[in-house]
Order: structure tokens, then sequence, then C-alpha cells
């Protein structure tokens, strides 16, 4: 439970999952914020702000893409793909922490 609060595990577990996405090529397709270290401590965690919309929001996906399908089609294949290529493990994988992006990519928060 401890590690639910450790916001440099937290922050490790984002820069793992940023690792995979650069690794793998998948930069274009998905992306998780960037962790400002020098602003974070093992209370605080500071990050870039990502601008989009979560998945649980259809009116506002279908503002943005033609095809809400193919975002959460994205989202998925991204994620599974994180289970065997990353070093973390995303658990908490709910369309509250998936947002698409203003550019079209999809967001992953709250590791």
């Amino acid at each position: 439970m401890l590690e639910e609060v450790d916001f440099y595990k937290e922050a490790a577990n984002i820069e793992a999952f940023r690792r995979y996405l650069e690794a793998t090529g998948l930069t274009g397709q998905a992306t998780a914020p960037k962790v400002y270290q020098y602003c974070s401590t093992r209370q605080v965690l500071t990050m870039q702000r990502l601008y989009g919309v979560p998945l649980t929001d259809l009116d506002s996906i279908r503002s943005l893409v033609t095809s809400p399908e193919s975002s959460l089609i994205s989202a998925l294949n991204v994620w599974f793909g994180s289970l065997l290529a990353c070093e973390s493990f995303h658990a908490d994988v709910h369309a509250g922490n998936l947002w698409l992006l203003r550019d079209g990519r999809i967001g992953f928060l709250d590791f």
C-alpha cells in the first residue's frame, strides 16, 4: 500500500513507460506525462500537463477524431504491448486514466 503513495516509485514507472514507447516506436500513438524530477519529492509529483479528454467522454472524443473505436483499439494495443515489453506494469488502466489528447495520441495517466 505504501508504494501507492511513493511518488518516486510512480515517477520511475512513468519513465519506464516512456522508455517503452520510445523503444517500440509508439510515441506517435501514445505518451505519458514527462516527470519534472527537480520539482518532485516522495510526497509531490510534478508532471507535464496533458491536454485532452478522458476516454469516458464520447462526445468530446468524437469532436477530436472521426473514429473513437480506432482510438480505443490503439490504446489497448499500446497497453497490451507494454505487458510484454515494459519493465513496469500499469495496473490501473481504465477510461479515466486514458485520455485522447488534442494531437490524437493516447495519454496514459496514474501509474
